[in-house]
């Protein structure tokens, strides 16, 4: 914007904490890596640290001998990479549960960090470093071939589907192509293409805003609206769009319509941070300060905003009633007939309960996806908590909705991130549609397989529907019995 100039002490400054991240990249990837691959994350960090270490970086482009046995450094060395520091510490893993089974208790602390930095220092130098950095060059490549090809069509599937990526976590493999692509060219054409697709939800969410007469979904639609400015759309997607369904649809609709319209004007993007609002300047070149892409960004995304907001209002959806509307007929969803006015749940697992927010998942934590609790289970059986029918069934098992005779609609998810396990250690016992009876059995899935994975077992289980009802409560239980009650609605 030339706001600065780029030799002032406030840019040096500024910019050092801009670009330090991304810099150093490695070391923050290492620190998250380990935690997920249940390593030690500062024997992690220190790997990392060794990869950017100034000695190493200084011999980019060069091979040095490490015990006659070549170690090619890349062109960049391994600032700003991300690929081979999370496969080293992949293999880290492996290396560390090794010499914690051979080597005695006493001698760890001191023995297995040296085991390990004698094997993982040379392995990821000679070995996963320049795999690593072959691996990102053939993702950086792949996607360059497809964008060459048709940067409409790169931008029409990129916008459409970007947050059904994002539901099942498929967006973090991106994440690296872009790395990739600013790394070895500057630039970046993926991350532009994006912005439609996330703005597309807020103009969706704003929409049902206008649209809907329930106060709680009215006030969720208008603040998941600006937080989706911003980029974050997890509580726009499960608290507004996705379960009311047309608005989704809308909105990736529409985000194709946006992401088509930044792909044929090839906007690039210069450096990397959240995708939101707040990433059009970064779509200024710095050397010639040419406003072309920005301009032609800022365009799609109106577009997007714009086509999401009107496409709403053109398919409609079936509003949510106010919990004290008496009135039910006049509402666009008829309330639930409830007994007594609640409606008890008896318990699908048998285990210790956990607090819905101590989930490690924002999404459940935050009650985005309404309220209910958690169970770490003792075994590996999901039951029906109560009579109704299978409404949502992912394929991999891991995640089961069911709406009851009484209308209450039930997520259960069985762990955090167990997508990833595609399948494997779960088996399906009902089909979407099928008609159940309470403790009639839903899935069994294998608890070891999943901890040996490196996954949480906790299940969060939460009625989607919270705002048709006045409240949803928990009966203050440590630890709960299959078919036991733990969850009350109240109307």
């Amino acid at each position: 914007m030339n706001w600065l100039a780029a030799d002032s002490g406030v840019y040096t400054v500024w910019y050092a904490i801009a670009d330090g991240l991304f810099t150093y990249l490695p070391v923050m990837l290492a620190f998250t890596a380990a935690k997920n691959f249940k390593t030690n994350e500062f024997l992690a960090v220190s790997l990392a640290m060794a990869l950017v270490h100034p000695s190493i970086t200084e011999l980019a482009g060069q091979t040095l001998s490490f015990v006659g046995i070549p170690v090619i450094i890349g062109a960049s060395a391994y600032t700003s990479s991300v690929i081979p520091i999370i496969l080293a510490v992949f293999l880290q893993s492996y290396v560390e549960r090794f010499f914690k089974k051979v080597i005695p208790s006493f001698l760890q602390i001191i023995c297995v960090p040296l085991a390990v930095f004698l094997i993982m220092a040379p392995v990821t130098f000679i070995v996963v470093g320049p795999l690593g950095t072959i691996v990102g060059n053939l993702l950086g490549s792949g996607y360059d071939a497809i964008y060459n090809l048709s940067p409409i069509l790169a931008g029409a599937i990129m916008g459409r589907l970007w947050q059904v990526f994002v539901m099942f976590g498929m967006h973090w493999g991106f994440v690296p192509i872009a790395m990739v692509n600013l790394t070895q060219f500057g630039f970046d054409t993926m991350v532009p293409m994006l912005l439609p697709a996330v703005l597309a939800q807020g103009g969706a969410a704003l929409a049902v805003f206008f649209i809907t007469k329930n106060v709680k979904l009215k006030g969720l639609a208008l603040s998941s609206t600006i937080t989706s400015l911003f980029g974050i759309t997890e509580p726009t997607v499960y608290g507004v769009t996705l379960p009311l369904k047309k608005p989704f649809i809308a909105a990736c609709i529409s985000g194709a319509i946006g992401g088509a319209i930044v792909g044929f004007s090839q906007v690039k993007n210069y450096t990397f941070g959240l995708v939101s609002l707040l990433s059009l300047p970064s779509f200024i070149p710095q050397d010639t300060q040419d406003m072309s892409g920005l301009i032609a960004a800022a365009i799609g995304t109106a577009v997007a905003f714009g086509a999401a907001f009107v496409l709403t209002f053109v398919l409609r959806f079936e509003d949510q009633p106010n919990p004290a509307d008496t009135d039910t007929e006049k509402s666009k969803v008829p309330a639930p007939s409830i007994t007594n006015e609640r409606v008890v749940l008896s318990s699908p697992l048998a285990g210790r309960v956990v607090p819905l927010n101590e989930v490690k998942d924002q999404v459940f934590s935050s009650g985005a996806m309404g309220k209910g609790i958690a169970i770490d289970p003792a075994n590996g059986t999901l039951v029906a908590p109560a009579d109704g029918t299978i409404t949502t069934l992912f394929p991999t098992g891991h995640a089961i909705g069911l709406t009851t005779t009484d209308g209450v609609e039930i997520l259960m998810h069985i762990g955090m991130d167990t997508v990833e396990l595609e399948g494997k250690g779960f088996e399906i016992f009902v089909k979407q549609e099928d008609q159940v009876k309470k403790g009639d059995l839903l899935v069994k899935f294998d608890l070891s397989l999943i901890k040996e994975a490196g996954y949480s077992t906790v299940t969060p289980i939460v009625v989607t529907n919270t705002p048709n009802y006045l409240d949803v409560l928990d009966m203050n239980q440590e630890d709960v019995l299959q078919g036991e009650d733990f969850l009350a609605i109240v109307k």
